[in-house]
């Protein structure tokens, strides 16, 4: 969690895909800048997926 590619101090777990599924408690997660974050969101019992995946450009993104 300390490390992101471009050695900033933070990093942007989520991202906006403009789909009405983003609520306040629904998000989907940047696998694609931050490898691992989905695993490690789920080890610590922080999310769980809820197996449905967007699209955007090259990227997918899952809920």
């Amino acid at each position: 969690m300390n490390t992101v590619p471009d050695d900033e101090l933070y990093g942007f777990i989520t991202v906006n895909l403009g789909s009405f599924l983003q609520t306040d408690r629904l998000a989907f997660v940047d696998e694609n800048n931050l490898p691992g974050i989905g695993a490690w969101l789920r080890k610590n019992k922080i999310a769980s997926p809820l197996g449905y995946t967007e699209r955007s450009g090259f990227c997918q993104y899952e809920l």
